[in-house]
């Protein structure tokens, strides 16, 4: 679950306020076609929502998190394993930051907050990458916890699966052995007259050198 660009715009013109990269995106660059794709994802949201909007990028390895407040919309560019829950309280703590700083002046510029984007994604991506790994352990231990019960609950099934596959195995054996007997009887059936030949043979020879 990484964030890998940050980026602050105002929805009446689409001006870019504010924007920057992730230390960890390393997947992407400046100039980069997926960040020129993410402003016309801005374009397709309106300014009356302030819900979350999730957007599928034409590069299935990323995905877009669009949210509008008062004017503004902060576009986040993340990785396929994002949780929209937890890009959503990213987003409202950056633009909360953000809007101690914003004022109506259409020529205000706010390329100084470009570092504070950069940090505070940075913070992200270290803390989420503990919180999923803790949350990792937790559903794993929980996993193990629920199937050594069940195991235990079915003690007496195991059981009896164990002796009937002892039994199976004891039955295979069997089988085999017939179908050896079955096999040698047919030989005898198909070849008896060489085989009474072959004794008759041996014993006419034995009779003569006598």
């Amino acid at each position: 679950m990484t964030i890998l660009y940050t980026q602050i715009m105002r929805m009446n013109d689409y001006k870019i306020l504010s924007g920057e990269y992730s230390p960890q995106s390393n997947s992407l660059k400046p100039g980069n076609e997926v960040v020129k794709e993410l402003r016309d994802a801005v374009k397709s949201i309106t300014n009356e929502s302030k819900q979350m909007h999730t957007l599928n990028c034409s590069d299935s390895r990323f995905v877009f998190y669009l949210k509008t407040v008062s004017g503004l919309v902060i576009a986040v560019i993340g990785d396929r394993y994002a949780s929209s829950k937890l890009e959503s309280g990213y987003m409202e703590q950056v633009i909360g930051i953000f809007m101690k700083i914003y004022s109506d002046d259409a020529k205000a510029t706010y390329y100084a907050f470009d570092p504070t984007i950069k940090c505070a994604s940075d913070k992200f991506n270290r803390d989420s990458s503990y919180e999923q790994g803790m949350a990792v352990v937790k559903e794993t231990k929980g996993a193990l916890a629920e199937s050594l019960n069940m195991i235990t609950k079915r003690g007496e099934n195991i059981n009896n699966l164990n002796k009937l596959v002892s039994k199976m195995a004891d039955e295979a054996k069997m089988m085999q052995k017939n179908i050896h007997r079955m096999h040698l009887k047919s030989m005898l059936n198909d070849y008896w007259i060489y085989v009474a030949l072959a004794v008759f043979m041996m014993m006419f020879l034995y009779y003569v050198a006598y």
